[in-house]
């Protein structure tokens, strides 16, 4: 970030050695004034900036770091800033990043849509106060903006925060603003170049497309076994299973898996079929160790030809939550009604320790 306006003034006044005493008596004001902007307790009164500049010799646009030529650069580096904290979980140190540069650059769409984006991944407090501030900055970018990509990014989001209100009549008056195919950046530009190049340009639009179609296929399986037929989740998910060995068992795949093995073992324990039922319950486990494993030497390479170029690292994954996967399963698997006629089980329970010992390991 930029330097404030009472570091900018310390700097010059060091810079020409200038005492905090003899600017106060130029500008008529206690030197515990300049103290207190300097220490970034106070800001200067606007009328004072013409005499500040005029004593240091520099333009008003110096003295308050305003400068169009780097701009561009400066939103990419609040951005990308920001996006280090959403690895971690951090979401709300993120959102404070954002809501400073904001500050500075109140129209800038980029950072409005990431504000959005952040805050949608986060639900704390009043339910229509986040809705309202969510839709106001939506609505700004929605009036004024004329960047596609931007614009799809916030109706997308929008829609999310709308669902998770409850307000099913916005989602569907939101939607109405996409168009029926839009194109994702890296599409453009595969129509953009030689046919012989184009391979190089669809390994994201179809790690994004895999994604899109197994987290609706798993949707259809939730239902089954929470309120349909278990027998159809289980088929939902093997189906599922040949789509991700088909895709190659890898990288960011791996999640889907360890969710239809998640899903497997809950329709496994409304049919009463419980070797089945902790079997796929370990393969959860296992799945997630080795993400843990991947992950905790900075990452791999995909070798499916799917995903040239693409590389699977806790810099392509963005947490919405602090608690580790492991966390997360034992949270459901210790909360769900489903699985409460076997907690007393010797297999159940030792499914619960090795989770345990997993969850200590990656606090430590």
């Amino acid at each position: 970030m930029t330097l404030k306006i009472g570091e900018k003034i310390k700097e010059l006044r060091k810079a020409q050695n200038v005492t905090q005493e003899k600017l106060a008596d130029y500008l008529n004001i206690s030197y515990q004034a300049v103290s207190k902007w300097e220490n970034g307790l106070a800001l200067p009164d606007l009328s004072l900036i013409p005499a500040l500049s005029n004593f240091f010799g520099v333009t008003a646009d110096y003295l308050l770091d305003i400068s169009l030529d780097n701009k561009s650069e400066i939103i990419e580096n609040i951005l990308n800033e920001a996006k280090k904290f959403t690895h971690t979980g951090e979401i709300p140190k993120s959102i404070a990043i954002i809501e400073e540069a904001l500050q500075t650059y109140p129209n800038e769409h980029k950072l409005l849509n990431a504000l959005i984006e952040y805050k949608v991944m986060i639900h704390n407090g009043d339910e229509d106060e986040w809705l309202f501030d969510i839709e106001q900055k939506a609505n700004l970018i929605l009036r004024d903006c004329n960047v596609d990509k931007i614009r799809h990014s916030t109706i997308v989001n929008l829609a999310f925060a709308y669902s998770f209100c409850g307000k099913r009549e916005k989602v569907l008056e939101i939607a109405d603003l996409l168009p029926e195919n839009a194109y994702s950046k890296r599409e453009l530009l595969s129509l953009a170049v030689p046919a012989k190049e184009r391979a190089d340009y669809k390994s994201e639009c179809i790690l994004a497309h895999s994604e899109a179609i197994l987290c609706d296929i798993l949707c259809i399986s939730k239902h089954h076994f929470l309120w349909g037929d278990p027998k159809i989740a289980i088929d939902v998910c093997n189906r599922a299973l040949k789509i991700i060995e088909a895709l190659g068992e890898e990288g960011y795949i791996l999640y889907f898996k360890a969710n239809a093995y998640e899903d497997l073992s809950m329709a496994y324990a409304k049919l009463q079929k419980t070797d089945e039922m902790f079997n796929a319950m370990e393969t959860v486990i296992s799945i997630y160790e080795k993400i843990d494993g991947i992950l905790s030497v900075g990452g791999k390479k995909y070798t499916s030809p799917l995903f040239k170029g693409l590389e699977f690292s806790k810099n392509s994954v963005t947490y919405g939550v602090t608690i580790s996967d492991y966390e997360r399963y034992y949270n459901i698997i210790t909360n769900s009604k489903t699985l409460k006629p076997y907690i007393d089980d010797e297999r159940f329970k030792s499914i619960l320790k090795k989770l345990e010992k997993r969850i200590n390991n990656s606090k430590t």
